[in-house]
């Protein structure tokens, strides 16, 4: 039985939904969030079964094989900017972006330990020591900074700390030593949910019927193209130019190291309120200058 479209992917009541782990990290809240929102209304609105993995690399490769129907992954930061273990995956994996999902971030600093004088080691994510490095600098000045692969581990030993959410203190046990330690107090990361692009999604021949569903579902659409634009002088004033012709603006633009020095790829974002009926047209412009042209996501 089937209760829910994003786009043309079809939610069936049983979702398999990976994430980085394990439970309690920021991807993990963000996931059940994502997944109760889409669920809303269903009969069996619980009915996901939800899979933490070690790394951001796990939850594209998961995706990418078929072995869950879903991911989240964390792509950008209000304060550190793009997620790089993420935006990089795009270009290896055959995967979408069916929806994008702002999470507040509130770190606190967690241990086994009951003051900040005893922490010497302080374990985290490199984003999440990135977002803190001002407050740790001046109220942990001596401790280690550690960078793992999840905020959260099950393993803090004596003496260490992780960055985490207040929530998590209570799974782990673990004392909550200070809380709101970013170093900019609206700390907030974007959140993309993916899936396998096994049924060609987003086709320059549907891209504007698929735009124009979500305009009407939400009143704009955000187009993501993914770009590899050849070395040459002014390409990228050429790309951005082919969106502002068509009154389009371009509210975000990541560039992506193609492994060879002086060559790129850029994921860029689209938004769209209107005349989505151009966006063939500017397809096909696209592919009169770019090296490759297509769309990893409509959100």
């Amino acid at each position: 039985m089937l209760n829910r479209e994003i786009g043309k992917h079809t939610l069936i009541h049983k979702q398999s939904v990976a994430f980085l782990g394990p439970a309690g990290t920021y991807s993990h809240v963000a996931t059940k969030e994502i997944m109760q929102n889409l669920m809303k209304g269903s009969v069996r609105q619980d009915d996901t079964e939800y899979i933490a993995v070690p790394s951001i690399l796990d939850v594209f490769e998961k995706v990418n094989r078929g072995e869950v129907n879903l991911g989240v992954v964390p792509v950008e930061n209000s304060i550190e900017g793009a997620v790089k273990d993420s935006m990089n995956l795009f270009l290896s994996n055959h995967v979408v972006v069916l929806k994008q999902y702002v999470l507040d971030i509130k770190h606190c600093l967690l241990s086994n330990v009951s003051s900040i004088d005893e922490v010497k080691i302080v374990k985290a994510h490199p984003q999440a020591l990135g977002q803190c490095k001002l407050w740790l600098s001046k109220n942990v000045p001596g401790a280690t900074l550690m960078p793992t692969s999840s905020n959260v581990t099950t393993q803090v030993a004596q003496h260490e700390a992780i960055i985490a959410s207040k929530d998590t203190a209570g799974l782990y046990g673990l004392q909550v030593l200070a809380e709101n330690i970013s170093d900019i107090v609206e700390n907030k990361t974007l959140f993309y949910l993916i899936t396998q692009n096994s049924n060609n999604f987003f086709t320059k021949e549907s891209l504007s019927k698929d735009v124009n569903t979500y305009i009407q579902e939400s009143g704009i659409a955000t187009v993501l193209f993914l770009l590899q634009a050849p070395d040459k002088v002014g390409i990228l004033r050429d790309v951005l130019t082919t969106f502002a012709g068509a009154g389009f603006n371009v509210s975000r633009v990541h560039s992506l190291p193609a492994g060879e020095l002086g060559k790129y790829f850029f994921i860029i974002d689209v938004s769209v309120k209107q005349n989505a009926d151009m966006l063939q047209g500017i397809y096909a412009q696209l592919e009169g200058v770019c090296t490759t042209v297509s769309v990893l996501g409509v959100v």
